[in-house]
């Protein structure tokens, strides 16, 4: 049983990852109980303690975006070879480089993607607040017709029986249906008060 969980670290030259992000410099140990003199991080042996473990070799590199800022770092530890830990090569460098590379590149998509999301849906809430703000008496209508289109579009996702049984939204069609219901009297817009 391995304890993992997620965590946050400082960025800095003290431990390995630190230095990576810090120097955007690939590391290679061969054995980590075994630093080379000078160097300014050093292994923390913790994890290795409370799960009975040795880390020996360990392969650590930058995941950059395509601005060349480094977004996080990819970790490597123990390649095997047979029953035997080995260092890591140059050959080994270069795929996780290139892995990291992609990796950096997804993250900053990832990113600009929720950025988007969060640009839609604020121009879409404001779409419809503008709407409902000429009358007051259908104030908060679009958003209860949201949340009543979305409530029923995922029972009629999970009915096993009956006439939606067969039916299906996707998250992404959920969210869609949300967008429109949200904007169903956009018409509104362009017709005159009187």
């Amino acid at each position: 049983q391995v304890p993992f969980k997620a965590f946050t670290m400082p960025i800095s030259t003290s431990t390995m990852s630190g230095y990576v992000a810090s120097t955007g410099m690939p590391l290679r140990i061969p054995d980590v109980y075994q630093l080379p003199e000078g160097v300014p991080f050093s292994f923390s042996d913790a994890f290795d303690k409370k799960i009975g473990y040795r880390t020996k070799s360990m392969l650590v590199v930058p995941m950059e975006n395509r601005g060349g800022e480094t977004v996080g770092v990819l970790q490597l530890i123990n390649k095997m070879d047979g029953p035997g830990v080995i260092p890591y090569d140059d050959d080994d460098v270069d795929i996780l480089s290139a892995l990291a590379a992609q990796a950096g590149i997804l993250i900053e998509r990832a990113a600009l993607y929720r950025s988007i999301e969060r640009l839609l849906r604020g121009f879409v809430e404001a779409a419809a607040q503008a709407i409902e703000s000429r009358d007051k008496t259908t104030s908060g209508h679009s958003k209860r017709i949201a949340t009543y289109m979305v409530v029923l579009a995922k029972r009629m996702t999970n009915a096993s029986d009956g006439p939606f049984a067969l039916v299906r939204f996707t998250p992404d069609e959920i969210r869609e249906i949300f967008y429109a219901s949200l904007l169903h009297d956009v018409g509104k817009i362009g017709v005159r008060e009187h």
